[in-house]
């Protein structure tokens, strides 16, 4: 029961609901961007960690993962700990009050209303030749560079910011 409170309220407070992105079209994203090895990986409202898990073993990235879900922290935990990460870890925060400055790449499947929230914070936070991928929604006034689509699936936006 608390563990379903805690879900709810970091729905509630962050518009990030738990649901999971395809790993091909965030492997796809990430072979796009072709980021070198030790690049800082960030993902917003992590949810499973699977993300951080293919960022640091698939392309050596060190990632992190930011949410504020109980049950969502709790799995990443586990998923991380039985891929034994060396790179790879969470943070039970709220994903509005991550500084993103030492960030190379945000991920993000988040919400419409989370991503308009968010939009300033990226255009303010994040270093000139970062990278932001958002799987299924765009940022209202920002063209992204690339748009990955993926068969029967929704579209992976990538910006990068100058």
């Amino acid at each position: 029961m608390l563990l379903m409170l805690s879900t709810v309220y970091a729905y509630r407070t962050t518009n990030a609901p738990l649901v999971f992105s395809p790993k091909k079209g965030l492997e796809s994203a990430l072979e796009f961007i072709n980021p070198q090895r030790g690049a800082v990986f960030f993902d917003l409202g992590c949810g499973s960690g699977k993300t951080l898990i293919v960022a640091e073993k698939k392309f050596g990235l060190r990632s992190t993962g930011f949410d504020l879900a109980t049950t969502s922290y709790l799995l990443s935990k586990i998923n991380l700990f039985l891929h034994k990460t060396k790179n790879a870890n969470i943070v039970f925060k709220n994903l509005y009050n991550v500084s993103l400055g030492e960030a190379d790449i945000v991920f993000c499947f988040l919400n419409i209303g989370a991503m308009e929230k968010l939009e300033k914070k990226f255009e303010k936070e994040l270093k000139p030749g970062s990278w932001l991928i958002s799987y299924c929604f765009s940022l209202k006034n920002k063209e992204p560079i690339r748009i990955i689509e993926l068969k029967g699936e929704h579209k992976f936006h990538l910006y990068q910011y100058l």
